[in-house]
């Protein structure tokens, strides 16, 4: 069985240090993590909201497991995979960007892009991967509620710091109650402790509602 990846968070100032290494720094594409079958392979990928599929990794091509391979050897095989692929012309589809640490995550951020995965040359699939995104991740409790908004009002887990309210559309507000765990983006914290520009987050379905 296949298992989604733990990757482990990096503040940004720390990201925009990065400087080459024995790691791969991959786009991290705003979508929601997906292992696709295309093409005899089953691939690690990202599907967009508009349908489209971002890959970044490879785990097996036809009968041949790659997951226990090292970084290096996967890219490899997957760019020679998708050499292959492409000239089959299914729309939609592309492999992810790469660039040098800091300097292209700068780059895609400038772009308005959402990040850098940082996966180490010589580990198996999933193993020491890192990320850097614009948004960070808060974990939140809902201390009230706003049902005329259908919006959530928030604590900080830990501190009990107020964090502000948020917008909880798509039959979403339905699903918590006072005293629920939600992990939630943002881009960082305002003067005040709120979050900025605060959204469910969307790294997998349902990974939002953390508890009930």
């Amino acid at each position: 069985m296949i298992f989604k990846p733990t990757i482990e968070s990096v503040p940004l100032a720390d990201g925009l240090k990065w400087r080459g290494g024995d790691f791969l720094y991959q786009e991290k594409s705003d979508g929601r993590h997906e292992f696709a079958e295309i093409g005899g392979a089953i691939v690690n990928a990202e599907r967009m909201a508009d349908g489209g599929l971002v890959i970044n990794d490879i785990l097996s091509v036809g009968t041949l497991s790659l997951s226990l391979e090292t970084t290096r050897a996967r890219w490899f095989c997957l760019e020679y995979w998708w050499q292959g692929f492409r000239s089959a012309k299914i729309p939609n589809i592309r492999l992810c960007r790469v660039g040098d640490g800091g300097q292209f995550l700068e780059r895609l951020l400038s772009e308005g892009g959402e990040g850098v995965i940082a996966k180490p040359l010589d580990s198996a699939f999933g193993v020491g991967w890192l990320k850097c995104k614009r948004s960070m991740v808060y974990f939140c409790e809902v201390i009230d509620l706003d049902p005329m908004r259908g919006s959530a009002i928030l604590a900080d887990r830990d501190s009990g710091e107020p964090r502000g309210k948020l917008a909880l559309r798509g039959g979403k507000f339905e699903l918590v109650r006072v005293g629920s765990i939600l992990k939630v983006e943002a881009y960082g914290l305002t003067a005040k402790g709120l979050l900025r520009e605060a959204r469910p987050d969307r790294d997998a379905p349902g990974s939002w509602l953390v508890s009930v």
